[in-house]
């Protein structure tokens, strides 16, 4: 089981907040765009986002656990706001909207109360197979 930084996933729950946020203020999607690409890039190798919790001085908080859980909700996230930002035009603003805030408010959950949407969807789709089998 690989190491999983704990604090790496607060930190990026709170620039996904503050991107959409900023995208909302702005009325543009580069920040929810900008975010996207970070989260989409951090599955194919380092974390984009590593950076802003070692400027911020975040300790390290090293946990063994599976992240393929974690890498999946890192893609659903990432996926949703490329989405919302492909929308982002004066026809489309309320849909791209509705998406950033989904995600801004599932990053805020799990940064609440720890509970992780896209990782209980991943243990759910795992177990998905095991269930079809039994009916």
């Amino acid at each position: 089981m690989a190491q999983l930084d704990r604090n790496q996933l607060r930190t990026n729950q709170t620039l996904i907040l503050l991107a959409v946020a900023a995208a909302l203020l702005l009325g543009h999607p580069a920040p929810v765009a900008a975010m996207a690409l970070a989260l989409l890039l951090g599955l194919f190798g380092p974390d984009p986002l590593a950076g802003a919790r070692r400027l911020l001085r975040v300790p390290d908080h090293p946990e063994r656990e599976d992240v393929r859980p974690h890498r999946f909700a890192r893609g659903l996230a990432g996926g949703m706001l490329a989405a919302s930002a492909l929308l982002w035009s004066p026809g489309h603003s309320l849909p791209a909207t509705l998406l950033a805030l989904v995600v801004a408010a599932l990053a805020a959950l799990s940064l609440g109360s720890g509970f992780c949407l896209g990782c209980f969807l991943y243990y759910q789709l795992k177990l998905l197979p095991h269930r079809l089998r039994r009916n």
